[in-house]
């Protein structure tokens, strides 16, 4: 006799499937928020103060530079725009 690949179908239970109802929805958030606050709180490393501060002024630092950086880059092409295009733009 010859085989036959046949999928099985699922019995019906008269839910449809990935469909839970609100109670079992709340109770896995509730379970979810526990188990990711035990998480954040237990299981991370967190920075000592002078860690953060050191952390927080290289930030700062680099936020100076870059800013800087980009205000010099917008002034010369301000200047370049105005050379080629003859006299400033004002909006």
């Amino acid at each position: 006799m010859a085989e036959t690949n046949v999928a099985k179908i699922p019995a019906k239970t008269g839910k449809a499937p990935g469909k839970l109802n609100i109670k079992q929805g709340l109770a896995s958030l509730w379970q979810f928020l526990k188990e990711a606050k035990n998480e954040t709180i237990h299981k991370c490393s967190w920075p000592t103060w002078m860690e953060l501060r050191q952390f927080t002024i290289v930030v700062i630092f680099a936020l100076l530079v870059v800013g800087s950086w980009m205000g010099l880059i917008n002034f010369l092409m301000r200047m370049l725009t105005e050379a080629l295009l003859g006299g400033s733009y004002r909006p």
